[in-house]
C-alpha cells in the first residue's frame, strides 16, 4: 500500500509543474501581447488626432496656395491690359510667361504706313473700277430730242432760235447727256446751212440735278463770257431754256455758274432770274 501513495504524490507533483509552466507562458505571452496591444492602441489614437489637427492646416495651406495663385494671374491680367494700353505688344503664354514686343521703330512706322497708303488707294482704285465696270454694264440708250441753236439769215441778217433734232446716246441721265450736246455746238453741215450757237466756246456742265421736276444745271464761268451783245446773251440764255423745258419732266430751270447764283450775266446787265417756268418760254421764242 505504501508505494501507491507514493506515485500519487509524484503524479501530483508533475501535474503542477506542468501547470506552473504553462502559466509562465501564458504570464509572458500576456506581457507580450500586452504591451503590443498598448503600443497598436496609443500609435491609432496619435494618428487619429494628428489628422484631426492637421485637416484644418492643410485646408488652409490649400486656400492660401489658391489666393496666391488668384492674385499672380491678376496681376499679370493688370500688366497686360497696362502694356496693352501704353502702346506696347504683350501677350502671355499658356505658362504664364510675358512676351513682349518691342514698339515699331521710326523706319518701320514709315514703311508700315506707307504700305496702309497703299493699300488704301488699292482699295479704292478696286471701288473706281467697279463703278465705272458697273455703268459700262448698263445698257445704252438713245433719246431723239429736240437742240436748240440759232439761225442767221443772209439776207436780212435777222437771227432767231430754231430746233435741231439729234439722237442722244446714253446710260444713266438723258438730260445730262442732252445739255452736253448742246454746250458742243452744231455740226458742221448744220453750220454749212446757217446755224450757230451763241454759247461761249469752252462752257463746260459742271453738274445737273433735277428733283421734283426743278432742274437745276451748273456751268464754268465760260458761259457768262458772252461779250457780243445784250440780244446774244439772251439768244444764249434761250438755247438753254428751250433745250431743257423740252423735257416735259422739267418745270422749273435754274441756272447756276461756278455753284452760284448770278443777279446779272456780263457787263451788258441782262438779268438772270433765279428760277425760269415754261411760262417764260413765250419771251424767248419771239427774239
Amino acid at each position: 500500500m505504501a508505494p501507491r501513495k507514493r506515485i500519487s504524490k509524484i503524479g501530483k507533483t508533475g501535474c503542477l509543474f506542468w501547470l506552473f509552466i504553462l502559466l509562465v507562458i501564458i504570464v509572458i505571452f500576456v506581457y507580450k501581447g500586452k504591451g503590443n496591444f498598448k503600443e497598436t492602441f496609443s500609435f491609432n489614437k496619435i494618428k487619429g488626432i494628428k489628422e484631426v489637427l492637421e485637416k484644418p492646416r492643410i485646408e488652409t495651406e490649400i486656400q492660401e496656395d489658391n489666393k496666391l495663385e488668384l492674385a499672380e494671374t491678376e496681376e499679370k491680367r493688370d500688366e497686360y491690359v497696362k502694356q496693352e494700353k501704353t502702346g506696347d505688344e504683350t501677350r502671355l503664354t499658356d505658362s504664364g510667361e510675358k512676351v513682349i514686343k518691342e514698339p515699331d521703330k521710326p523706319e518701320d512706322m514709315e514703311t508700315k504706313s506707307s504700305n496702309e497708303i497703299v493699300k488704301t488707294t488699292q482699295r479704292l482704285e478696286s471701288q473706281d473700277k467697279k463703278k465705272t465696270a458697273t455703268k459700262s454694264e448698263l445698257k445704252t440708250k438713245k433719246l431723239t430730242t429736240s437742240l436748240y441753236f440759232v439761225k442767221i439769215n443772209k439776207e436780212d441778217g435777222m437771227v432767231s432760235p430754231i430746233p435741231v433734232t439729234r439722237t442722244i446716246e446714253y446710260k444713266d441721265s438723258p438730260i445730262t447727256r442732252t445739255i452736253e450736246s448742246l454746250l458742243r455746238g452744231p455740226t458742221v453741215a448744220e453750220r454749212q446751212r446757217g446755224i450757230t450757237s451763241f454759247i461761249p466756246d469752252d462752257t463746260d456742265l459742271i453738274s445737273a440735278h433735277i428733283s421734283g421736276g426743278h432742274l437745276t444745271l451748273n456751268f464754268t464761268h465760260k458761259f457768262e463770257e458772252n461779250y457780243t451783245g445784250r440780244d446774244a446773251i439772251l439768244l444764249e440764255l434761250s438755247q438753254v431754256l428751250l433745250t431743257s423745258f423740252n423735257f416735259n419732266q422739267v418745270t422749273k430751270l435754274t441756272i447756276l455758274i461756278e455753284g452760284q447764283h448770278k443777279r446779272y450775266i456780263t457787263g451788258e446787265g441782262i438779268p438772270l432770274k433765279e428760277v425760269y417756268t415754261k411760262q417764260d418760254l413765250t419771251e424767248f421764242k419771239h427774239l
